[in-house]
């Protein structure tokens, strides 16, 4: 048998999943090479970069766009568990199998697509919409897809791995990633005191003579809990007098009475995901797996050959 496609993948995922236990990569993986009857030569195949092994990357694609979708939940690093709409959909016995087109009936999948591809004029949240429309691309703008489909998938990650480390830990790694950005002279950043920080968590000084600072707050928070308007305000009646600006970060995000206010204040919001994409971008908790250089003709030098 050949090795699967990642959309064959996503069925077996999550009919495997639908006894409602958490289980591991390694486990969904197994899963996978027992259902497709894989030989020990198909399992050993690697991608023509020779990285990951084909079956395993297939299975890990399918349970990103599973997750995307919100059929299956990551409650932790390497684990997964089916959702409720998983539960659902597992049900159906219409479904035998699932691929894009299935994907497309949830709200967070379009929105996932719609991030990958903000070059469309033509949004995917649009009805008529389909599958089909968003492959015919040329292949710069599929390869410029994936790019942004694998980050969205690694600042997931970021943001699980960040789910399981203590209040303390995260505040440090956020001040350490705000040095990494380029805030503070000479990376400086000052940590205040727990016992007495008034809700700030860090002071970055903008010049050397310290005219120009910026307070920090950092709430780590779970996802289901949004920073509001009020803790915004003692924020911000704690930075009072203080001639700065305010920088509010959290793992979770912002209700939107906050980001209105924050918007009359000379205050600055990171939420969880915003976070994550500064980190892609900084090369903070993350390390370069491959380069592809993307080239085109040099016209200029063509055209003084036939000058």
């Amino acid at each position: 048998m050949t090795i699967p496609s990642y959309q064959e993948c996503m069925k077996p995922i999550l009919s495997f999943l639908s006894d409602k236990k958490e289980h591991t990569v390694k486990e969904i993986d197994e899963h996978i090479a027992f259902v497709f009857n894989l030989s020990d030569e198909e399992k050993q195949q690697k991608l023509p970069s020779g990285g990951a092994f084909f079956y395993k990357s297939r299975s890990n694609w399918a349970r990103v766009y599973l997750s995307k979708a919100g059929l299956i939940l990551k409650p932790k690093k390497a684990v997964f568990k089916i959702s409720d709409e998983g539960i659902k959909l597992n049900a159906e016995s219409s479904v035998t199998n699932i691929d894009k087109d299935i994907l497309m009936r949830y709200n967070s999948f379009k929105e996932f697509i719609e991030v990958s591809r903000t070059h469309k004029k033509e949004k995917t949240n649009h009805p008529n919409v389909t599958v089909e429309s968003i492959q015919e691309d040329t292949p710069d703008i599929t390869f410029e897809e994936s790019f942004n489909q694998i980050n969205s998938a690694l600042a997931d990650d970021l943001i699980t791995e960040m789910k399981n480390i203590n209040n303390y830990q995260f505040e440090q790694l956020v001040l350490d990633l705000l040095k990494a950005v380029g805030y503070g002279i000479d990376g400086e950043i000052r940590v205040t005191q727990k016992s007495r920080d008034n809700g700030i968590d860090g002071v970055i000084s903008e010049d050397k003579l310290g005219f120009s600072k910026i307070y920090v707050q950092i709430k780590k928070y779970a996802e289901d809990n949004k920073v509001s308007r009020p803790e915004l305000q003692t924020f911000v009646g704690a930075i009072a007098g203080l001639d700065g600006k305010g920088l509010f970060v959290t793992l979770s995000d912002f209700t939107e009475g906050a980001k209105e206010y924050a918007k009359s204040q000379n205050l600055v919001l990171i939420n969880g995901q915003t976070l994550a994409k500064l980190m892609i971008e900084h090369n903070f908790g993350v390390s370069i797996k491959k380069i592809y250089e993307i080239k085109a003709i040099d016209s200029d030098l063509f055209a003084d050959y036939t000058n």
